[in-house]
């Protein structure tokens, strides 16, 4: 199961702050400017997770060979 919490935490500590000093400088985002944001940074952290993903399935292959290999 996925834990949420810590996207929950990122968000109040790291984004809202960061809105709200930039709303104190006189930069406002509406939603027109931040759904294509948030839509690339999203593909981005998709493409992440599946290069991780195969990164773990290769290493794992790799790992189970070499005991294999071992063990023969």
């Amino acid at each position: 199961m996925i834990d949420l919490k810590p996207y929950g935490a990122f968000i109040e500590n790291t984004v809202k702050p960061l809105l709200d000093r930039l709303e104190e400088i006189g930069i406002k985002l509406d939603k027109d400017n931040v759904i294509p944001i948030l839509k690339v940074v999203g593909s981005i952290h998709f493409v992440t997770v599946v290069i991780q993903s195969i990164t773990q399935v290769i290493l794992m292959g790799l790992l189970c060979f070499i005991l294999w290999t071992i063990y023969r």
